[in-house]
């Protein structure tokens, strides 16, 4: 790797033991995984530019229907779940809510207040076109100056999809901030990651045999 390449954490950033394998090193990306508890970690070498944003990487035709009808259909399962330890489920905030589909999804379920807030301006405009409170977040440590701002007090928080792309160094302290700004209201905090399934693992096969 290049020099300016940075360099991963010494121990897990979730559970802080020592041992990170590498999986995947491709230009400009690296993956290590945690012996311990399976998380892995990944190291972008190139940093996106201050003026893209991270929406413009999706297909707007099928692959971005097909990501909607996945995450409408975790949406679902997921109140159902929230919904057996917040049987009065109001308050929720989505913090990287993305495209807001599952603000969508609890808003349809009769769930409210809810509020968004994401780093894309796009995401935040979409929210606010759908008449769903939403917030910009900057790109660094910002959540509780947004939080303050949010119009009720959040009961739920959710991170769908999210910390993996917090700096590893960071990741428990910006949780804790984040946590921390949402007062002691805060009853539930969901986090969902990506799990490796089947196209994970045949790809990673495929690369062991010089596929791409």
């Amino acid at each position: 790797m290049p020099g300016s390449a940075r360099r991963f954490p010494e121990g897990c950033p979730v559970c802080e033991k020592k041992g990170l394998d590498r999986s995947i090193e491709l230009p400009g990306l690296r993956v290590a995984r945690c012996r311990a508890c399976g998380h892995r970690v990944a190291m972008h070498d190139a940093e996106p530019g201050p003026d893209r944003d991270y929406h413009e990487q999706y297909d707007r035709g099928t692959f971005l229907e097909a990501l909607r009808a996945t995450r409408l259909r975790q949406a679902g399962r997921l109140i159902g779940h929230l919904r057996r330890h917040v049987p009065d489920l109001s308050g929720v905030v989505d913090y990287g809510a993305g495209r807001g589909w599952f603000l969508e999804a609890c808003r349809s379920a009769g769930i409210a207040p809810v509020a968004g807030a994401d780093t894309s301006q796009m995401a935040v405009d979409g929210l606010q076109a759908s008449r769903i409170e939403a917030h910009r977040l900057p790109g660094d440590e910002g959540a509780a100056d947004v939080i303050s701002r949010l119009s009720f007090r959040p009961r739920v928080l959710c991170l769908l999809d999210v910390i993996e792309h917090f700096p590893p160094d960071r990741l428990q302290a910006r949780l804790r901030s984040i946590v921390a700004a949402c007062g002691r209201d805060l009853e539930l905090v969901v986090v969902k990651v990506p799990l490796p399934g089947l196209l994970y693992a045949g790809a990673m096969v495929l690369s062991r045999v010089g596929a791409a």
